[in-house]
């Protein structure tokens, strides 16, 4: 998955204010700047590649607003506080529960890794292909993983 462009705020409020779903939504605020173009491509583009290739969770969104780029945008980033990018915002359930800011990855994952539920095993072993070939060699339940 890749990240969503988000164009309209009824689109973000659709997203943001949906109580009823569990899933970690990761919101990257950007603007036309050089370091905002690489943060969205190279540090929030390369974070969801890994948290929906590699570690293959399913329960995790990534969206991207540009606070420059009609008036939604501008919009958007007053209601919720924005005053500097870049800026990572996680919502679960409705409700904003953590942020970050600068266009460095680390945060980010560490944040998601913090705040998110994974399974204990997804955690440990994001590459379940190896994974489940050392459970089909050594039998489940070894140990040997």
């Amino acid at each position: 998955m890749a990240v969503t462009v988000i164009t309209s705020k009824d689109q973000f409020d659709q997203i943001v204010d949906n109580e009823q779903s569990k899933k970690l939504i990761v919101i990257g605020f950007v603007n036309g700047s050089n370091d905002c173009q690489f943060f969205s491509t190279d540090v929030l583009g390369k974070v969801a590649k890994y948290f929906t290739e590699d570690v293959r969770t399913t329960n995790l969104e990534f969206y991207q607003v540009n606070i420059h780029e009609g008036a939604d945008g501008a919009s958007i980033a007053r209601e919720r506080g924005v005053d500097t990018t870049p800026v990572c915002h996680f919502y679960k359930e409705g409700e904003l529960i953590d942020g970050t800011s600068g266009a460095i990855g680390n945060p980010i994952s560490e944040t998601i890794y913090r705040i998110h539920e994974f399974p204990i095993r997804d955690k440990a072993r994001p590459n379940h292909d190896i994974y489940q070939r050392a459970q089909q060699y050594y039998g489940p339940g070894t140990g040997y993983y």
